[in-house]
């Protein structure tokens, strides 16, 4: 016999291949939280995307800085290990 996965008691109920007691199964079928509401949701998505944004605004702005070190602004192919330190340097606020 298996044991509840929350419970760690006896169970020969499984949800989606998982063991659970009687206690845990009625919970999750009327004793549910509230679901979330749209206008709940599309706010948390509103702040993702923003914060989201400022992430790639930065970024772009920090490999803009590295390449403007660069007399053509094409990185010479050997250039690469001190481009990368250049670019992390300027990721995280070091110059």
């Amino acid at each position: 016999m298996a044991e509840c996965a929350y419970w760690k008691t006896e169970t020969q109920l499984y949800v989606s291949n998982v063991p659970v007691c009687l206690k845990c199964a009625d919970a999750r079928t009327g004793k549910q939280k509230p679901e979330t509401s749209e206008r709940e949701v599309l706010n948390v998505l509103q702040r993702e995307y923003q914060a989201a944004t400022e992430r790639g605004q930065a970024a772009i702005e920090a490999f803009d800085a590295v390449t403007n070190e660069i007399p053509s602004r094409i990185p010479h192919p050997d250039g690469t290990p001190a481009n990368q330190q250049r670019f992390a340097r300027s990721v995280s606020g070091q110059s």
